[in-house]
């Protein structure tokens, strides 16, 4: 893999937007339900929930992670995580603050081959904004097992910030 730069993450960026524009609705079996594919879910991919971009490495592991997390979501049978929480959404009025409204979260996990031999546990996030419809929310390495040493160990590395990530 190339080393991270803007312009190599920005061109990987352009790939994976055209790739995303190009896929419909998504049926997700483990939700019963259609997920949207979104231009907030996508730009959620290289902004934080607070319009803050990702460091270079982040975007591009997501750009990454997207089309194995897309099939991941046409085939979960299972939700792994669900969250509500209470969330600002939008821009602030004019007095300063910022409409809230219940937002509710699915992580969706499956462990795929990624890049090496190696195997990665991906998580895919849903959510809904009140009483909106499921789209598309995030992508991430869940996990990644390393071996350690040659007693067949594996050592697991990862985040679980699911609203954020």
């Amino acid at each position: 893999m190339e080393p991270i730069t803007t312009e190599s993450v920005n061109r990987l960026k352009d790939n994976v937007e055209l790739f995303y524009k190009s896929q419909g609705p998504i049926f997700c079996p483990a939700l019963k339900e259609v997920i949207s594919l979104t231009s907030e879910g996508f730009n959620h991919l290289r902004y934080n929930h607070s319009g803050i971009a990702r460091s270079l490495k982040t975007q591009r592991i997501k750009y990454c992670f997207l089309k194995p997390g897309l099939e991941i979501l046409a085939k979960a049978t299972t939700v792994q995580e669900y969250r509500v929480s209470i969330n600002s959404i939008g821009p602030k009025a004019a007095d300063g603050f910022r409409k809230t409204q219940q937002v509710e979260y699915w992580g969706l996990v499956a462990i795929q081959n990624i890049f090496d031999s190696s195997k990665t546990r991906i998580r895919v996030i849903v959510r809904r904004v009140g009483d909106g419809k499921l789209h598309f929310w995030s992508v991430m390495p869940n996990w990644k097992q390393i071996m350690v040493g040659e007693n067949g160990i594996f050592k697991k590395v990862g985040d679980v910030n699911m609203e954020d990530e």
